[in-house]
């Protein structure tokens, strides 16, 4: 995603510009400038950008997150000289696209939110910035775009987040087939008591404590439910409400949130009925208490 001000030329163009600047020559021609109204050329999403959903799950929304990746003006490495002109240094600076240059965008966003916010595990990081994204009139879908386009000043103050537990990593592990002693043997943080739930199946992945919620569908006028539980951050004494962009037949319960002092977490469940065969269905659960807003894409899938 990205726009940038210069101007892309062809190979042989580009000669004539160079011998141009070896030679000398006068002469050019300087053509007025046309300004174009209401021209948004960004954000877009780049066509080398993955898509989802991901291969092994449809109940797990992929990708997370959009951030700036194409056209990005950059520091360089100094020992490259594939760029360097003969008898000159390599640049300090270059324009360069793909995951390396969205990379730094969300790190730094991270590094600012954790430096603010020493206490915040992972998790709630990663749910800040998922739920404050700016999300406006895309043509594409959140298997293009995760969440949306991650913002520097939403997630400081996100009001609610969703904290995924290690079980839920765990759980996760177990339904796309590990059993316990293969966890155990990766992982050193896995408690004493865990082992895999019996009959686990690919449908639990949707009921991971992620800020996103993807499930899949088998057949028509069957309902699925998926539990999410969020964590206040933010004001104490604060009622969110819930409002829902269209698949219609989304419902939540309940649609009101009472955050107090004392109640710092509080669940929901979500219930989807497809009433027609559609491949996919797109829609949001946003929970907001007037100040914050906090939205999370749905997605659900025949499969």
């Amino acid at each position: 995603m990205g726009s940038f001000s210069g101007a892309v030329i062809t190979q042989g163009d580009g000669v004539k510009i160079r011998l141009h600047e070896i030679n000398k020559e006068p002469g050019g021609d300087n053509s007025t400038t046309v300004v174009i109204d209401k021209f948004k050329p960004a954000p877009v999403m780049a066509f080398f950008s993955s898509r989802g959903p991901t291969y092994n799950t449809q109940n797990l929304l992929k990708p997370d997150i959009a951030a700036p990746g194409t056209a990005i003006l950059a520091a360089w490495r100094t020992n490259d000289t594939e760029l360097t002109r003969s008898g000159q240094k390599p640049p300090l600076f270059n324009i360069d696209s793909r995951t390396s240059m969205a990379c730094p965008h969300v790190s730094a966003i991270v590094a600012t939110l954790k430096s603010q916010n020493p206490s915040w595990s992972p998790s709630a990081i990663r749910s800040a910035i998922m739920t404050t994204v700016y999300n406006g009139e895309y043509l594409a879908t959140p298997y293009d775009f995760g969440a949306g386009v991650a913002t520097m000043s939403g997630p400081l103050k996100p009001g609610l987040v969703y904290e995924t537990e290690i079980t839920d990593y765990l759980q996760f592990l177990c339904s796309t087939g590990y059993n316990t002693s293969k966890i155990k043997l990766v992982l050193k943080t896995v408690p004493n008591n865990f082992s895999c739930p019996a009959n686990l199946s690919d449908e639990s992945v949707s009921n991971m404590n992620y800020p996103s919620i993807a499930i899949s569908l088998s057949k028509v006028r069957e309902t699925k439910k998926v539990t999410r539980m969020l964590t206040r951050i933010g004001d104490e004494g604060s009622v969110y409400t819930a409002t829902i962009t269209t698949p219609d037949a989304l419902r939540v319960r309940p649609d009101k949130l009472k955050f107090t002092s004392k109640t710092k977490k509080l669940s929901y469940q979500v219930s989807f009925k497809a009433m027609t065969r559609e491949r996919q269905f797109f829609g949001s659960i946003t929970w907001s208490n007037g100040k914050n807003k906090v939205r999370s894409p749905f997605v659900a899938s025949f499969w």
